[in-house]
């Protein structure tokens, strides 16, 4: 049996409007103060933090939003 232990920052998830498909949906993170991202969330991953950032839902968004053709 394999223990896992994840030790998890302050969240306060927020229900926020994609700026490209107009979706709504819940973050993983909100901003806590003015620090920078990587200093309230050093556990998070960096697609997490950019959720935060661009506002975007989704890669699928995220790459429409940059004109990117995958």
């Amino acid at each position: 049996m394999m223990l896992v232990i994840i030790k998890m920052e302050k969240l306060k998830m927020t229900i926020k409007i994609c700026p490209n498909c107009n979706k709504e949906y819940k973050t993983v993170l909100d901003r806590i103060d003015d620090r920078p991202i990587q200093e309230q969330f050093p556990n998070a991953t960096k697609e997490e933090r950019e959720q935060l950032i661009s506002g975007l839902c989704s890669n699928k968004c995220w790459n429409e939003f940059l004109g990117l053709d995958f």
